[in-house]
């Protein structure tokens, strides 16, 4: 007696829809949510880009003082909360490093650098709290 009913049951194609939008739903509003997540993830880089290069631009102008360029670093972020940053100035003669005081071997001032990161933590969805960082090195002389 049962054997008709699960024919006419199989062959039945009402509710086929919903059933494939049932199983295919979830995978699609967990992809968007990682990409929108990815999309905030970039979002806090591209503003830590954005605060790096404030940083290199200080640096052309403000070229001896590290602390006035860390601070404008900070002051540009508009939200310095978490907000790590590291100004350092590095000198070089050729390729071996050197004291920024002194003269290289051949006479000339040593090279002048500055070296400038940024990182803020970024609380993800799915991919956990993780540090996002950007830096760059300038020559100033």
């Amino acid at each position: 007696m049962t054997g008709p009913f699960f024919l006419k049951l199989l062959r039945d194609r009402r509710g086929a829809s919903a059933l494939e939008f049932g199983i295919i739903a979830p995978m699609q509003v967990l992809g968007l949510m990682a990409m929108v997540d990815v999309g905030l993830g970039l979002g806090v880089r591209m503003e830590l880009d954005r605060i790096v290069r404030a940083g290199a631009q200080a640096a052309i102008s403000l070229n001896n003082d590290a602390d006035a360029i860390e601070a404008l670093v900070v002051a540009s972020s508009g939200s310095p909360v978490d907000l790590s940053v590291e100004v350092e100035r590095l000198c070089s003669c050729g390729d071996a490093a050197a004291s920024c005081t002194a003269v290289c071997g051949s006479g000339d001032a040593p090279e002048v650098f500055y070296a400038i990161a940024a990182e803020r933590p970024h609380a993800g969805l799915f991919f956990g709290e993780r540090q996002v960082a950007s830096q760059t090195r300038i020559k100033i002389r």
